[in-house]
């Protein structure tokens, strides 16, 4: 009966199958790819889950390497744990939470390397940019994955501690706020790791033996303390649960549109509906809609809580609008919707500041504010 329905009704079965799935049964439609029986998927998880495990071992070596030929093995790693998570979605969660840690590692020892050990440096345009690639990277870890123990969150602390370091270092002109900043952070991690019973890293231990002599009004000795510490080499890899998921997000509304221009009277309001489905989320409190206009500014919405109807364990749908209002503009342009997840201190990891992360691709709606007609 499925080729004698209408073509467009084949294109809406997935959003109703989502939105409805007690009325809407599980269906094969024509050209969707037949699943495997379940002892070949058993096969393809295990030999999944063992090229992951070897592909991990691998870096049981890197702490007896040099800085350059650690640095190829974690390029090399994270290309594996890229394609692992292509070939076998189960273990994606796993896979890119650990390429991420691992990318932030890399990251670390490259900015130590063209810093001139932690001398001169020679590049800071360069350099900034990385630690701020680390700090993004340290946030969606601690932020977008759920299923982290206690000591996994503390080693992404201790990382992303270690970066801060690296930026006092670096940067003289900032280095009284951010001497605050890490003294902040580094009583986060002492806290933590004595409520779990965690032990820190060699560099932590030595910064928690000598907090006395962190003091933000004398920064020469700041220093000290920090290149001394610094002077402790990371330990390469992490080995996390196959536990982890990944909160997700599915737009089902709007559409992509970029020929058809949505008009409304400058000056005046336009509802836009944002549909969304939402996977492993466990605070919807932390999701905000993101518009963004031609002029690069930026517009955020907090949903209301009975805009969110739970649909399974840790999965929601959200129905809500975006109201935007704008002056004349000469052409019709598109701005840029998106969902994104609000992390802050008071969340299971202490970033100090508010950290937006996006969780989907933006999609763009073409809006076309007209000029008031004026009637005589």
């Amino acid at each position: 009966m499925i080729s004698m329905f209408p073509e467009h009704t084949c294109r809406h079965y997935e959003y109703l199958r989502n939105s409805l799935p007690h009325m809407v049964p599980q269906l094969m439609l024509p050209g969707e790819v037949i699943e495997l029986p379940d002892h070949k998927i058993s096969t393809n998880k295990l030999s999944s889950s063992e090229f992951l495990k070897d592909t991990l071992q691998r870096l049981e070596i890197a702490n007896n390497l040099d800085n350059e030929s650690v640095q190829q093995l974690l390029e090399m790693v994270v290309r594996d744990l890229e394609r692992i998570s292509e070939v076998d979605p189960s273990l994606q969660a796993t896979t890119e939470c650990t390429a991420m840690f691992l990318q932030c590692q890399l990251l670390l020892s490259q900015v130590s390397s063209f810093t001139g050990r932690l001398g001169a440096i020679p590049d800071t345009d360069r350099t900034e940019c990385v630690l701020n690639k680390i700090f993004l990277l340290t946030s969606q870890l601690q932020f977008l994955f759920n299923g982290l123990s206690a000591a996994e969150l503390s080693t992404v602390d201790q990382l992303r501690l270690r970066g801060l370091a690296v930026q006092i270092v670096a940067f003289s002109n900032k280095r009284q706020l951010l001497c605050s900043k890490f003294l902040q952070k580094l009583e986060f991690i002492q806290d933590h790791t004595n409520e779990n019973n965690i032990t820190p890293d060699a560099f932590v231990q030595t910064l928690l033996r000598k907090v006395n002599q962190l003091d933000p009004d004398n920064v020469d000795a700041f220093l000290e303390v920090l290149k001394n510490a610094l002077s402790h080499r990371q330990h390469f890899g992490i080995a996390l649960s196959q536990q982890i998921d990944r909160c997700k997000v599915t737009v089902n509304e709007p559409i992509e549109n970029t020929d058809n221009p949505m008009k409304f009277t400058a000056g005046l309001t336009l509802a836009i509906p944002v549909n969304v489905t939402l996977e492993n989320l466990t605070d919807t409190d932390t999701i905000k809609i993101q518009v963004l206009y031609p002029n690069k500014r930026k517009q955020l919405f907090k949903p209301r809580k009975e805009e969110f109807r739970n649909i399974g364990e840790n999965k929601y749908k959200m129905q809500s609008d975006v109201i935007i209002s704008h002056s004349v503009w000469i052409e019709p342009c598109c701005v840029e919707i998106s969902v994104i997840m609000c992390g802050n201190k008071n969340g299971k990891a202490d970033t100090l500041e508010e950290t937006n992360l996006d969780l989907c691709k933006p999609i763009k709606v073409l809006v076309a504010p007209k000029p008031i007609k004026k009637f005589l």
